[in-house]
């Protein structure tokens, strides 16, 4: 049987997809669990949006399987995405740590929509499907929208963020 290698590619694009979204939604729960919503920023809200995210995107990577087109040809980087897995799973150690801020865990979730929001190897992505183009749409217009929760609380909040 030959193997589609541009299946395989977007399998491994959709595994690191999930897998981002995974480390947001661990993140947010904690700051949940340590700030919950009295910082402006409902983070329990944000943490099953991600993990909603991460399902969405393990479930492409079985409908592959059925539907091996689904994807079209794909422009993804995995370098490039492997670099933003591990840079976001690096940034969000420092948020797992019992004496994070407030300061510091809304720094962390902007640096994390930043580059999730602004990432062109999701934008990349051709999918010929237009309800599933819809879902990934989606998907960038819920990460807009954190990342805009997160200004205004550090706004109220006197932090000042940077996505760098």
């Amino acid at each position: 049987m030959a193997i589609n290698i541009n299946n395989e590619v977007t399998r491994e694009a959709l595994t690191m997809l999930a897998a981002i979204e995974r480390v947001a939604a661990r993140l947010y729960k904690h700051f949940n669990e340590k700030f919950g919503t009295k910082d402006g920023v409902d983070w329990g809200k944000m943490a099953l949006e991600e993990e909603e995210h991460a399902r969405f995107f393990e479930t492409q990577k079985r409908m592959l399987d059925t539907v091996p087109n689904v994807f079209g040809r794909t422009l993804i980087s995995l370098v490039e995405l492997k670099r933003l897995t591990e840079k976001l799973s690096g940034i969000a150690v420092e948020g797992m740590k019992d004496d994070v801020t407030l300061e510091k865990a809304l720094r962390i979730g902007y640096v994390i929509e930043v580059e999730v929001s602004e990432s062109e190897n999701i934008k990349l992505m051709h999918i010929k499907s237009e309800s599933l183009r819809k879902v990934f749409d989606s998907i960038l217009i819920e990460t807009v929208s954190h990342k805009e929760q997160i200004l205004r609380a550090a706004d109220r909040n006197g932090v000042i963020l940077s996505a760098a």
